[in-house]
């Protein structure tokens, strides 16, 4: 059976926002009238979350350390994404820019796994309706 995640819409009621990111066996569906949510599909084998590098780019100067630029992007389990760019002194290093991409790899994977840390957890739970009840 497929697997689907809440994502809360629009200007989002308590109830949604608690069920954000929830992922459920057939979708939990609209909670109330003009509710502005949906169920998006999951795919089971997709990594969560995932880490993007972008854009690199390799310095190297004759006189001065070598330097490698990135913006890294972190894909969370519930949709949303942290980004950051960065650049790492890779100190004197050769002329061949393969060992510079190979050191910043290295660099961002630690920082991109840092970044991922901060994802928020993925949703579930129940949704107290005021009463105590489970929603």
């Amino acid at each position: 059976m497929p697997k689907y995640m809440f994502v809360s819409g629009g200007d989002a009621c308590g109830a949604c926002s608690a069920l954000d990111g929830t992922i459920s066996d057939g979708g939990i569906g609209p909670q109330h009238d003009n509710c502005q949510c949906q169920d998006i599909a999951v795919n089971e084998k997709d990594d969560c979350p995932s880490i993007d590098v972008e854009n690199v780019t390799v310095q190297l100067r004759t006189n001065g350390p070598a330097t490698v630029s990135a913006e890294i992007t972190v894909h969370c389990c519930d949709g949303s994404e942290i980004g950051e760019s960065f650049e790492q002194d890779l100190g004197p290093m050769s002329r061949d820019t393969a060992d510079a991409v190979a050191a910043f790899t290295e660099f961002a994977e630690a920082a991109g796994e840092e970044m991922a840390a901060g994802c928020p957890e993925e949703g579930g739970g129940f949704v107290d309706d005021g009463e105590g009840t489970p929603t």
